[in-house]
């Protein structure tokens, strides 16, 4: 009798599970995870291996890299927008939020920051007129799930950047945050004299930054959970001119040594039957 080898995918745990501030568990990142092959034990003899084409629904639920909960000891967000208008005002507004997964209980640290300075000197330019442009649209991509970076521009002379990176380090050392610990939700607000409104927070499972300039232009990121999933989204759009804006986050993750080793070696193994168990040629 022939037997056939099934493969099972584990679905990944969402990053906006990180957000849930009061019930945090030990989740897996939606934009690092991958899916994880189990295989039947099953005898090499009359086998039967059959590949199957995967459908795109399955699809949209793997990736190319993965850490496993077990392996995650620190993971942090530092978001900043920096905007410089051409009133003179330089503005910077920040978000950073810190998991401790080294306890028995994960610690959450939160801290938002907005510093706004006012520069009078000669290089501070008055702006000239535009015309009233507008820079609007993109209301579709409020419900796209993944990563969303997006620039409109419909003044001159602006300078616009989009930028995540994403930091992953295995160490032993322990884990030091300077960040404050928090249970719930936070938020800081700030009204600038020429009328600019600033706002970061960190509630109802999100975590995001948002400047609005008076005639120039909004800036916004956040990463949150829309109804079809998962969210990380950088926006500027720009109606003024002479504005120089960039919107940063940064994921910061701290593995475990051990136990990265230990997972790789078991996906190695795991790598290395299905090459035994396969036809030649097929693999």
């Amino acid at each position: 009798m022939k037997k056939l080898i099934t493969y099972y995918i584990r679905k990944s745990i969402p990053v906006c599970k990180l957000l849930q501030t009061c019930k945090i568990k030990r989740p897996v990142l939606a934009l690092l995870t991958s899916s994880l092959f189990m295989i039947n034990q099953v005898s090499a003899a009359n086998l039967n291996y059959k590949v199957t084409e995967l459908s795109d629904e399955i699809l949209t639920h793997m990736r190319g890299k993965f850490i496993s909960a077990g392996e995650m000891r620190y993971f942090g967000v530092e978001m900043v927008t920096y905007w410089r208008a051409p009133t003179g005002e330089l503005i910077v507004a920040s978000a950073n939020l810190g998991v401790d997964f080294t306890g028995s209980n994960p610690q959450v640290g939160f801290m938002p920051t907005i510093t706004v300075q006012q520069d009078n000197s000669t290089n501070a330019v008055t702006p000239f007129a535009n015309n009233h442009s507008l820079a609007t649209g993109g209301g579709g991509l409020e419900d796209v799930t993944g990563v969303v970076q997006n620039i409109q521009v419909a003044g001159i002379s602006n300078g616009v950047t989009n930028t995540i990176g994403l930091t992953v380090e295995a160490s032993s050392a322990p884990v030091h945050s300077s960040l404050p610990s928090v249970s719930g939700s936070q938020s800081l607000s700030e009204l600038t004299p020429n009328g600019t409104t600033i706002d970061v927070d960190l509630s109802n499972n999100q975590m995001g930054v948002a400047v609005t300039v008076p005639n120039q232009g909004v800036a916004l990121q956040h990463i949150r959970r829309t109804t079809s999933g998962g969210q990380v989204r950088q926006l500027a759009q720009v109606g003024g001119n002479l504005n120089q804006i960039r919107n940063l986050i940064n994921l910061n993750i701290t593995t475990d040594p051990q136990r990265a080793k230990l997972s790789s070696e078991a996906v190695s193994s795991v790598l290395s039957s299905i090459r035994l168990l396969a036809p030649r040629g097929n693999l």
